[in-house]
C-alpha cells in the first residue's frame, strides 16, 4: 500500500515542483535597471579598478570578498544591464555545472523527483535575481568538498 501511495503522490509532486522551478526561473530573469545587489558589486569593482577603497561607505558599500574584486573590476566599465545579464548567465551556467557534478558524485540522487525538488529551491533563484556572488562561492566550496572526498587534501585547501 505504501508504494502505491508513493506512486500516486510522485506525479503531482513532480509537476508542482517543475512548475515552481519554471516560474522561479522566469521570475529571476534580470530585467530592469541592473541595480539590486549587483549594483553595489559593480560600484566596488569600479573603485577597485580606480585604486580606491572598494569598501568605503560613500561608494555603495559591499561585503563582497576581496578575491572577487579583480573579477568585478573587469566589469567596472560595462553597461550595468549588460554586466548583470552576463553575470546572471555565467552564474546560471555555473550552477548547472555544479548540479551535474554533484549528481555524478552522488548518483543515487538522479531520480527525477529529487532533481525537480532541487531546482525548485528558491535560494538559487533569489541569488540569481539579485546578481549575488553566492553561486561562485558554491562552486569553489563544491570543488573543495569533492577534492577532500577524493583524498586530495592539499588541492582542497
Amino acid at each position: 500500500m505504501k508504494s502505491g501511495l508513493r506512486r500516486m503522490i510522485r506525479l503531482p509532486a513532480f509537476t508542482l515542483l517543475v512548475t515552481l522551478a519554471l516560474l522561479s526561473f522566469f521570475g529571476s530573469l534580470p530585467f530592469g535597471d541592473g541595480r539590486r545587489d549587483f549594483g553595489s558589486f559593480i560600484a566596488s569593482g569600479r573603485a577597485f579598478a580606480l585604486g580606491l577603497d572598494p569598501y568605503a561607505r560613500d561608494i555603495d558599500p559591499t561585503l563582497t570578498p576581496p578575491f572577487t574584486l579583480p573579477i568585478l573590476g573587469l566589469l567596472a566599465n560595462s553597461d550595468p544591464k549588460t554586466a548583470l545579464w552576463a553575470w546572471y548567465s555565467v552564474s546560471l551556467a555555473l550552477y548547472v555545472v555544479v548540479f551535474v557534478v554533484l549528481l555524478r558524485a552522488y548518483p543515487r540522487r538522479e531520480e527525477p523527483l529529487f532533481v525537480a525538488w532541487t531546482l525548485a529551491f528558491q535560494g538559487i533563484w533569489c541569488t540569481l535575481l539579485g546578481g549575488q556572488i553566492y553561486v561562485l562561492l558554491v562552486a569553489i566550496t563544491t570543488c573543495a568538498w569533492l577534492l577532500l572526498r577524493s583524498g586530495r587534501y592539499l588541492l582542497a585547501g
